[in-house]
């Protein structure tokens, strides 16, 4: 007759099970597997009828370079370089009316890697399509489509610079729909000559796509383009190169879809910009385009400048400094006010870039926000304006996260607010059991994730599947908790591996009557460090617990946790 134990353990003999409100129920944390393969929560009863109930995740993803996309559905629509269940990038979307943030794909190497730039939406299909930079069957990156119907994401096109078929590798810019309908991009390198190509995409309306190479870019005319190609008023697609052209500086170049013609229109050299990255802006139909560049001009910081496409004209217009902001790396964007509006990625107070408007009306140049002060770095990407008035952007780096965010700009108000941070958000990685409370809710410690990566305390409510994270682990607190929380008293105490005043980890203690936290000691040297396993309530009325290394022979420790805890160190040989 199979036993109760047994037949539980036929699902993972590393399952760490909790009685749950009836006896014929029980509840359950695993380490891995689920949709990030890093751990789930589950309930299983006596008949053996499993549910996964709650998916830890990772990351939400990190690192995005993008523009963010506004499709015909209202939603903001974007890319991360990093994150999601592999690691390799997600699909996000935000939702500006509900405030609500969803990660909707995860690249998987399969269907591409690292995907940098933002995304177009097809008027064709009506599906979002965008590069990734590496991945897919060869390695050299994909094309890939989102349809925002069904939630699906599917490879268009594996990028291939082998034999006969040099087609390019390594796009690292996004995608532009021609006045044809077809959509327009670069690869940074590959192609006959290894300095790039412009391909073109057919896109049917039933998602069905053809992919062609259009042009192989040279040392002469250009090399190594970066940013998304822009189409003008005047449906040319016009375009910038990192490198090439008479100076090596890079190119300002045009592009005509209709007949296939790619003209050098401007050899940038260090005196009045050079080595740009963001795409280019047009100052209404008609108007002169501008650009930045991340290097050269007056300082070698980068500058703006303006290209009248009727006269042929280049004009250094603004020369940055560390002072107002150097090195942007996006786009400029146009608002409503006529004004242009960008972020440099260096440069302000703290050197942490600044948001800037510029005026083409006598070429005023006014930083606006520091970016360190409302917690920004590395912003890659452009602004979009929505509504009037309003500037949505994305940061590649820190917000509350760490890895970047989504945030909001008013002008009006010169106002900084992070809409959504990238990073780990629900914890992931359990090690230990769950426990359950007299309130009902059970709590459970994650060993990563979290805001600060280092770990989580999470409620569940089995009554409403509900998942709470109800601290972020790291900073003074401890980092990397392990094993499971201990019952003593109304408190539940625990473990981290690591983290403290001496980074050997610490012993904290969580009331949930209050949801408060407090850390109780740091391990050292002498009581014993690194700890792998959490706290166990003895007969005695005591809480004891293990340490991996430290004390003598720094093998660890076996110590007591004496009502107010002050570790007793036994040596273990």
């Amino acid at each position: 007759m199979m036993t109760r134990y047994s037949r539980v353990a036929l699902f993972s003999g590393a399952l760490l099970l909790v009685h749950g409100s009836f006896a014929q129920t029980y509840w359950g944390m695993t380490s891995a597997g689920g949709a990030s393969d890093i751990g789930t929560l589950f309930s299983i009863t006596e008949t053996s009828t499993f549910t996964k109930k709650f998916e830890f995740t990772q990351v939400s993803g990190a690192a995005s370079k993008c523009d963010l996309l506004k499709a015909t559905n209202g939603k903001y629509y974007g890319v991360t370089e990093l994150g999601g269940a592999g690691g390799f990038g997600t699909v996000f979307s935000y939702d500006p009316a509900t405030n609500l943030y969803t990660t909707l794909a995860s690249f998987n190497s399969t269907n591409g890697e690292q995907p940098i730039r933002g995304l177009v939406q097809s008027t064709v299909s009506s599906r979002l399509y965008g590069t990734c930079s590496a991945g897919g069957t060869n390695g050299f990156g994909t094309i890939f489509d989102f349809n925002i119907t069904t939630g699906l994401i599917t490879k268009r096109h594996d990028f291939v610079n082998a034999g006969a078929n040099l087609n390019g590798r390594s796009p690292r810019g996004g995608l532009v729909e021609a006045v044809n309908g077809r959509l327009y991009g670069t690869t940074q390198i590959g192609g006959a000559t290894n300095q790039g190509i412009i391909f073109e995409l057919l896109v049917n309306a039933g998602g069905s796509t053809v992919f062609t190479k259009k042009i192989d870019l040279t040392l002469a005319g250009g090399a190594r383009p970066y940013a998304t190609l822009f189409r003008a008023s005047s449906n040319l697609l016009y375009g910038t190169t990192t490198q090439g052209g008479a100076n090596s500086d890079g190119v300002l170049f045009s592009y005509n879809a209709s007949t296939g013609i790619y003209t050098n229109l401007v050899d940038l050299d260090v005196s009045t910009g050079s080595v740009p990255y963001g795409e280019l802006a047009q100052n209404g139909a008609g108007g002169l385009l501008y650009g930045t560049t991340s290097e050269g001009g007056a300082t070698g910081q980068g500058v703006i400048f303006s290209y009248n496409i009727t006269t042929d004209t280049y004009t250094d217009v603004v020369d940055l400094n560390p002072t107002i902001g150097y090195r942007p790396l996006g786009r400029l964007r146009r608002g409503s006010n006529g004004l242009f509006y960008g972020v440099t990625n260096f440069g302000g107070l703290t050197s942490a870039g600044v948001l800037f408007s510029f005026d083409p009306t006598g070429n005023v140049y006014t930083p606006l926000f520091d970016m360190y002060e409302g917690g920004f770095r590395d912003c890659w990407s452009g602004l979009i304006e929505d509504p009037s008035g309003t500037f949505i952007g994305v940061c590649n780096n820190d917000g509350s996260g760490g890895t970047g965010a989504v945030f909001r700009y008013v002008p009006a108000t010169n106002t900084m607010t992070e809409l959504t941070a990238f990073g780990s958000s629900n914890g992931s990685q359990p090690k230990g059991r769950l426990v359950r409370n007299a309130n009902g809710l059970f709590y459970g410690l994650t060993n990563s994730g979290g805001s600060n990566l280092v770990g989580t305390c999470f409620s569940f409510d089995p009554a409403t599947n509900t998942h709470v994270r109800r601290s972020n682990m790291g900073g003074t607190l401890g980092d990397f908790p392990v094993g499971t929380l201990a019952l003593k008293g109304t408190k539940y105490y625990g473990l981290c591996s690591a983290g403290g005043a001496t980074g050997g980890g610490t012993l904290f203690s969580f009331d949930p009557s209050n949801n408060t936290f407090a850390k109780l000691q740091d391990l050292d040297a002498t009581s014993g460090i690194a700890p792998r396993t959490g706290l166990f309530l003895a007969a005695n009325g005591l809480l004891y617990g293990m340490t991996s290394q430290g004390a003598t022979n720094n093998l660890g420790t076996l110590f007591p946790m004496i009502p107010v805890p002050t570790p007793s160190p036994r040596s273990l040989r």
